[in-house]
């Protein structure tokens, strides 16, 4: 229930179709749509071939899953995550879902660290896309509103889900990112602590009045 998928399809031959990445269907309202330039990610360093001993390449795997994480993302819809993918059915499929929310700021995270060891900068303007996105998603309170407007998948529609997951990852990320150029990532990254709390039975009644607890 929620769900949009699968992205892929089988042609009249047998033979697979790719199924274009979907569009939004209707505005998406960011709670923060004017947001100042961000320097893309840069990964200084120095590149060379070696030879080395016929074991795990750690690097290489790194590689792997930039590719991979740089990938499964929509571009249509700000590089949102692909939440479900069924890599045992044939053909292999995604869809998005409502629990997309919950993987941007994992894909934000994880590239840079992906990146550091192997040095890849394929799809480089992913990590810059994205973070942007989740700039434009930044309240005046510093925590992060996901726009669920133009996602039929969602089923709250037309205001905001607040994904803690999303807000603690998008700090770490955004601490990297905490020089000179790029004061606008400095009030995301200082955000963690002020993550709403509730340890008594109704914990929506500690999140921001217009978004919805996970």
């Amino acid at each position: 229930m929620g769900d949009e998928g699968p992205r892929s399809a089988e042609g009249a031959s047998g033979e697979q179709a790719v199924v274009p990445d979907l569009t939004p269907q209707g505005p998406i309202h960011y709670i923060n749509p004017d947001i100042p330039d961000v320097d893309p990610p840069q990964y200084p360093g120095e590149r060379y071939d070696a030879m080395v001993p016929a074991t795990l390449d750690l690097a290489e795997r790194s590689r792997l899953a930039v590719n991979f994480i740089s990938r499964f993302v929509n571009p249509n819809l700000e590089y949102e995550p692909y939440n479900m993918i069924e890599l045992m059915r044939q053909p292999v499929t995604m869809w998005h879902n409502q629990g997309d929310f919950q993987m941007q700021g994992k894909v934000l995270e994880i590239l840079p660290i992906a990146r550091t060891p192997c040095g890849s900068t394929e799809n480089l303007d992913v990590d810059h896309a994205i973070m942007n996105m989740f700039l434009k998603m930044q309240g005046p309170d510093g925590l992060v509103y996901a726009p669920t407007g133009g996602r039929p998948w969602v089923l709250e529609r037309g205001g905001y889900l607040h994904p803690p997951d999303d807000q603690k990852r998008a700090s770490s990320r955004s601490a990297r990112w905490v020089t000179a150029p790029r004061a606008p990532c400095r009030r995301l990254a200082s955000t963690p602590g002020k993550m709403p709390t509730a340890p008594g039975p109704t914990p929506r009644d500690a999140w921001p009045r217009g978004s919805n607890a996970p």
